[in-house]
C-alpha cells in the first residue's frame, strides 16, 4: 500500500528531491519514482511495511531533524492528531511569493493512513517538501512536539512569531532558573507542586530542613506541567516513556546549571488535587575531598573513630538508618572516599545518585509498577561480585527482599559491606531488616559478625553565629523549658543559642525569612555497636530489654560528645549544650515533655523490675 493517493503519484510527488525516507531497521519496500517532479530526477522512494523494525526510530527529541516551526496551526489540526503527526517547517519562504519546505514526523502506525495523506495533500498546496519528506519518531518524542516542548534549530520565521506556543528554550530556562536557586542555596530537594483547581502552581525547595516556597517559582499551573513534561525528555531511564501527570515515574535528569554538572533524581506521584513531582538534587562530579567526620559533618570524634574501626574491619556490615532526607546516601559516600586507595571498592545502587573517587558504580534498574517483580535485579551482582575481588561493597538502599538479599550475600561471605534501610532508630534496624518485606532472618542478624554496627542519624539546622544567648535567649525560651533541660540533662544551660528571627547578611536569603538565623546542618547520631547480649536479644526480638542494655552502657554525662548508650535526641542534646543547635530544632525528634514521660516510664519499669526480683 502507497503512502500517497493515485493523483498525487500521477503529479509526481514521490519523485526526485521529494523523496520520502521511512527510518527503519528493516529493508525498505520501493516505489519507483515517476519523471518530471519538481525536484529532479526520478528517484526510488523506500515506504513502511508492515514488521519492519524500530532500530532507526527517532527515539530522543535530540535526534530530531532541524525545522523552523510546528505546522499545526496552519492546517487548524485537532489536539488528538497532534501526538501522532506533526508538521513542520524546515526551511522559510526565501521570498514574500515563495514556497517554503516541509516534513512529516508521525508515528509508524500512521505511515500508511489516509489522515497521513491528506495532510500531505495540504501541506502540497502551500509548501514543497523536504528531502527526505517524512520521519517515524517515538511516541515520548509526538508528545513532546505537541507540547511545543522541542525548541526549534533549524532558524528563524517572522511567521512563528505570536504562534501561541511556549518555546522549549523558555521552558528549560524555566526549569534552569529554579536549579541555579537550589544550587546557590544548598536546596536537597525541589518539589513541583501542581494544583488542578487553581491557576497557579508552586515549586518549593527544601534548604536546611526546612521547606519553603520562594515567590518568584509561583507560576501559571500550565506553564509547570509544560516545563515537566520538556523536562522528562532530557532524562535517561525512565520509567515510561512520556511525562504523565497520573502515573508515578522516576528517572534521572542530568544537566548542567550554573556550569556544574548536577543530577536531579526525579520521582513523582499523582495527588488528590494534582500532581507532585519531587526531585533530589546532586552535584554530579565525581567526589574527590576526602571528608573529615567530625568537622565536615558533625559527628563526635568517639563516633569517627567507631566508624572507621568498623568499615575498616574484614568480614561483616555497617548499616545507616534514617528518615527520608536524613544524609544517609551523603554519608556513605563519604564512607566510600575515606576508605583506601588500595582497596577495590563497588556500590550496587538503584540507581547511582553520588560518585566517590575510586569507586566502580554500578546501577540497577526497576519498574515501579511492579512488572518485573518475579525476576531478581540483583542476581547478576549476586553471581558476579564475588568473582570481582572486591574489598568492600556498598549496596544501596535496602527496599526490598531483593536488595536486602545481596547485602546478606555480600556480608554473609565475610566481605566488608555497606547499606543504608529507612528505620525510626538504630535499636529499630534489625526488627525493619527481618519484616515481612526485606526478610533478613532474625539468626542471621544475630550472627556474630554480620552486622558490626548500626548508625541512626538525622540532620538539624545549625544556628547561625548571629544567635541569641544571654538574657535574650532565657526570655525567648521561658525559665520552665530551661529548669526542665537543666533537670533532664543536668547541664549549665548559658551556651545555648537560639536562632535570631531577624537574621543576618550570613544566613538571611531574600524573600525567605522562614530561614533566619540557621545557615547549613548538623549530624546527630546514635550509634550501636551489638554485642553478644545484644544479639541475644535481637535473635529473640527482645526489643524493651535491648533498649534498657543500651541505657546501662551509658558512662559520661550529656554534655560530653560520646555517644555511647545515648539516643539520638540525647546526642542532639549536647549539641544543644555546645550552642550549635537551637533546642527548639532538636525538640522536632521528640519534645522534651514526651521524652521526660519516656523516661519517668523507664524508671518505673526498672524499680518494678527491681522489686520483683527482691
Amino acid at each position: 500500500m502507497g503512502l500517497f493517493s493515485k493523483r498525487e503519484r500521477a503529479d509526481g510527488f514521490t519523485g526526485g528531491g521529494s523523496g520520502v525516507t521511512v527510518l527503519t531497521g528493516g529493508a525498505a519496500a520501493f516505489v519507483p519514482g515517476t519523471p518530471g517532479a519538481p525536484g529532479g530526477p526520478a528517484a526510488a522512494t523506500p515506504v513502511p511495511r508492515a514488521g519492519d523494525g524500530r532500530a532507526d526510530e527517532i527515539g530522543t527529541v535530540d535526534d530530531l531533524p532541524e525545522f523552523v516551526r510546528t505546522l499545526y496551526d496552519e492546517l487548524d489540526m485537532a489536539p488528538s492528531l497532534r501526538h501522532v503527526i506533526c508538521p513542520v517547517l524546515v526551511e522559510a519562504a526565501a521570498s514574500a511569493g515563495g514556497r517554503g519546505r516541509f516534513a512529516l514526523i508521525l508515528t509508524r502506525d500512521m505511515a500508511n493512513s489516509d489522515v497521513t495523506e491528506e495532510i500531505l495533500r495540504q501541506l502540497r498546496l502551500r509548501f514543497d517538501p523536504d528531502t527526505p519528506a517524512m520521519h517515524l519518531a517515538a511516541a515520548q518524542v509526538m508528545v513532546a512536539l505537541s507540547r511545543g516542548s522541542v525548541e526549534p534549530t533549524g532558524g528563524s520565521d517572522k511567521l512563528a512569531v505570536g504562534a501561541g506556543r511556549r518555546p522549549a528554550s523558555a521552558l528549560w530556562q524555566n526549569f534552569d532558573a529554579v536549579g541555579r536557586f537550589a544550587l546557590r542555596e544548598g536546596a536537597s530537594d525541589l518539589h513541583w507542586e501542581v494544583e488542578d483547581q487553581s491557576g497557579y502552581s508552586q515549586v518549593r525547595l527544601a534548604i536546611d530542613g526546612y521547606l519553603v516556597a520562594p515567590p518568584e517559582f509561583r507560576m501559571e499551573t500550565g506553564v509547570m506541567l509544560d516545563t515537566l513534561s520538556h523536562v522528562w525528555q532530557k532524562g535517561k531511564g525512565g520509567s515510561q516513556g512520556v511525562f504523565s501527570r497520573v502515573l508515578p515515574q522516576q528517572t534521572s535528569i542530568r544537566a548542567k546549571i550554573d556550569g556544574q554538572p548536577v543530577v536531579f533524581r526525579w520521582a513523582s506521584m499523582q495527588s488528590a488535587t494534582g500532581h507532585v513531582t519531587v526531585m533530589r538534587m546532586h552535584r554530579e562530579e565525581v567526589e574527590t575531598k576526602r571528608v573529615n567526620f567530625v568537622h565536615d559533618l558533625g559527628y563526635f570524634e568517639q563516633q569517627a573513630q567507631l566508624l572507621d574501626r568498623n568499615t575498616m574491619q574484614l568480614g561483616g556490615g555497617t548499616v545507616l538508618v534514617g528518615v527520608v532526607g536524613s544524609g544517609k546516601t551523603t554519608t556513605a559516600h563519604a564512607i566510600m572516599q575515606r576508605l583506601p586507595a588500595w582497596m577495590n571498592k563497588m556500590a550496587i545502587e538503584d540507581p547511582v545518585e553520588l560518585l566517590a573517587e575510586g569507586t566502580h558504580h554500578f546501577s540497577v534498574s526497576r519498574t515501579l509498577d511492579g512488572a518485573n517483580r518475579d525476576e531478581d535485579p540483583f542476581i547478576a551482582a549476586k553471581r558476579q561480585i564475588k568473582r570481582m575481588n572486591p574489598h568492600f561493597v556498598m549496596v544501596g538502599e535496602l527496599r526490598d527482599h531483593e536488595s536486602a538479599g545481596l547485602f546478606r550475600d555480600v556480608a554473609g561471605a565475610g566481605l566488608r559491606a555497606l547499606t543504608t534501610v529507612h528505620a525510626p532508630s538504630a535499636l529499630t534496624a534489625p526488627d525493619r531488616l527481618s519484616d515481612g518485606e526485606l526478610r533478613i532472618p532474625r539468626s542471621v542478624l544475630a550472627t556474630p559478625g554480620f552486622v558490626n554496627l548500626y548508625v541512626y542519624q538525622a540532620l538539624l539546622p545549625k544556628t547561625c553565629t548571629c544567635g541569641l544567648g544571654g538574657a535574650d535567649m532565657k526570655r525567648m525560651l521561658g525559665a520552665d523549658k530551661l529548669r526542665q533541660i537543666e533537670r533532664l540533662f543536668q547541664f549549665d544551660v548559658e551556651g545555648i543559642r537560639l536562632r535570631n528571627p531577624q537574621g543576618c547578611d550570613l544566613c538571611r536569603r531574600p524573600n525567605l525569612p522562614d530561614l533566619n538565623g540557621a545557615r547549613g546542618r548538623t549530624v546527630v547520631t546514635e550509634m550501636f555497636e551489638p554485642d553478644e547480649l545484644d544479639l541475644s536479644f535481637i535473635r529473640d526480638a527482645k526489643n524493651i530489654e535491648l533498649a534498657a542494655y543500651q541505657r546501662s552502657k551509658r558512662q559520661v554525662g550529656f554534655d560530653v560528645p560520646d555517644s555511647t548508650g545515648k539516643t539520638v535526641f540525647e546526642v542532639a542534646l549536647y549539641k544543644v549544650f555546645a550552642g550549635i543547635v537551637d533546642p527548639r530544632e532538636a525538640e522536632k525528634l521528640t519534645s522534651l515533655d514526651a521524652y521526660e514521660a519516656r523516661r519517668q516510664r523507664e524508671l518505673a519499669r526498672a524499680t518494678n523490675t527491681m522489686g520483683i526480683h527482691a
